[in-house]
């Protein structure tokens, strides 16, 4: 009895792009990611050089489905966020979606407050520095770090 070769790469939900260059780089025109589903539930997805397996199973309550790649839509990571991919098992395959939904002001704010929090302590302090040697210039007194901080945060779109 002849064995099917497959790939043996397990491609968790979130390594779809490692999945779509694998199914153009596979080398084989009948490469197909599966989706290995035991009672109903997904278990794992699969890259196999060949299609789907497919034919009576040592333990039934297992069997291989096709799960089509699906492109993560285009969202804007200012003001959306991305959830998924999700995966719906159905009778002969199984389905990928994902969703884009907006942020809220709550969030807005947080990632506007991890970005200045991710400017090293250095560079921060220089440019509090020279604000306050601006306002000095300007005659206006001098800011406190945190007001620096809220000041960066307002510039970011």
């Amino acid at each position: 009895m002849r064995q099917q070769m497959t790939r043996k790469i397990l491609i968790p939900g979130g390594f779809i792009a490692a999945a779509a260059m694998l199914l153009m780089f596979s080398g084989s025109a009948n490469a197909e990611r599966c989706a290995l589903v035991r009672n109903g539930n997904l278990e794992h997805l699969k890259i196999f050089g060949s299609g789907c397996p497919t034919g009576p199973s040592a333990k039934p309550q297992f069997k291989w489905l096709p799960a089509p790649v699906v492109s993560p839509p285009a969202y804007d990571p200012e003001t959306q966020k991305r959830n998924g991919p999700f995966y719906t098992v159905g009778v002969t395959e199984v389905t990928e979606s994902w969703s884009v939904v907006a942020k809220t002001p709550q969030e807005i704010d947080d990632d506007k407050t991890q970005k200045i929090l991710s400017i090293s302590i250095a560079m921060l302090k220089a440019l509090c520095d020279h604000e306050n040697r601006i306002r000095a210039l300007e005659s206006k007194s001098a800011i406190t770090e945190n007001q620096c901080k809220n000041g960066l945060k307002a510039l970011l779109p």
